[in-house]
């Protein structure tokens, strides 16, 4: 069979014919055939052929044809860009500097399609070139993506560029990809100094969700100002998980406005969990007697996460007297968590009374 009449096949309606030449071409490494699969896979309608042709396209791939892989990511056909960026994902790239000159003169779609290729080929020359991008392209979810590609694959060599970007950088998507991808590199000498920098500004709720995140590394006066500028500029049950969350990690006095803003919040909070967190840290505050008694009001309440909550603040607060009243509940509810608490609570009061 000659060239011309493969051709012919591929460009013909017979789908039986079409499987097998494209299984002739695959099986005999019909490195020749390799362009005129490119140009047809985009215009093939039947999905199997497509998909055929597609894993013959990969079998033929070598690192000269890589030009003509990239030339699919300019394609119309979505099936024809994802399979572009999965050959360059899964083969070792060499060609740097066709690879510097592509994502240069390609606009800002194709670089981003090119860019999510790279991901599984992360090389320091191709981290290099992604760097360079970060420093010079102008469109915004091209460096997201850029950014978030370094921290997903903890790049250290990356941290002072993504540091240079959130100190001076205003777009709060930018920023919160920025500070993720730090945090997951987890090697910013920086990073208390950015989010402090950036806590400064809360107008908008992407933004403070995302810093809220980050808190633990802080020390507790910064995260109150934090918390402090989030309920006066916003509803709190908007951020009450990611408030909570930062509180938990705290160890010195809440302060008494957001104490109040959280007693205030508890009331109004349906979830059961969110209730449970709240009352812990708006009793963290309290002496231990006032504590004590709240608790012991807690334990027999109906709801399990208020139960749960009284219980976990015995365990600092009670004393031998409340003994038996844990023991009476853990006779009464024999639920994993319960049990748990209780144990803990025995264990501690006890180790007291010692």
């Amino acid at each position: 069979m000659d060239n011309k009449e493969i051709l012919e096949i591929l460009d013909g309606n017979d789908l039986h014919k079409k499987r097998e030449i494209i299984y002739y071409i695959s099986t005999n490494r019909c490195k020749e055939f390799m362009n005129e699969l490119v140009k047809r896979i985009q215009v093939e309608t039947n999905i199997q052929i497509k998909e055929q042709m597609l894993l013959t396209i990969k079998e033929l791939y070598c690192e000269e044809k890589l030009e003509l892989i990239l030339s699919l990511l300019n394609s119309e056909d979505v099936f024809s860009r994802n399979g572009a960026i999965d050959i360059i994902n899964s083969h070792s790239i060499e060609n740097y500097d066709l690879l510097r000159q592509t994502i240069k003169k390609q606009n800002k779609d194709v670089r981003k399609f090119l860019i999510d290729s790279l991901d599984g080929n992360l090389r320091d020359e191709v981290t290099e070139i992604l760097l360079e991008r970060l420093k010079n392209d102008e469109d915004l979810n091209v460096k997201i993506r850029i950014v978030e590609i370094l921290g997903e694959n903890s790049f250290e060599t990356s941290v002072n560029d993504i540091e240079e970007i959130l100190m001076t950088e205003k777009n709060t998507m930018l920023i919160c990809a920025g500070l993720e991808a730090l945090w997951k590199i987890g090697e910013s000498s920086r990073y208390k100094e950015i989010l402090s920098k950036h806590y400064e500004d809360f107008e908008n709720p992407f933004l403070v969700h995302s810093l809220l995140k980050y808190t633990s590394i802080l020390d507790d006066y910064t995260v109150f100002k934090a918390i402090d500028k989030v309920i006066n500029n916003f509803e709190i049950t908007l951020f009450i998980s990611e408030i909570i969350n930062a509180l938990e990690n705290t160890t010195e006095k809440i302060p008494k406005e957001i104490v109040e803003k959280l007693k205030n919040a508890e009331e109004n909070i349906g979830d059961s969990i969110i209730h449970y967190k709240i009352l812990k840290l708006i009793y963290r505050n309290e002496c231990p007697g006032v504590v004590r008694k709240k608790a012991l009001k807690m334990i027999k309440e109906k709801e399990y996460m208020i139960k749960l909550a009284g219980i976990e603040l015995l365990k600092d607060s009670g004393n031998s007297e409340d003994l038996k009243a844990l023991n009476n509940l853990s006779m009464e509810i024999k639920r994993e968590e319960i049990q748990e608490a209780i144990y803990d609570a025995f264990k501690s009061i006890k180790g007291k009374s010692v």
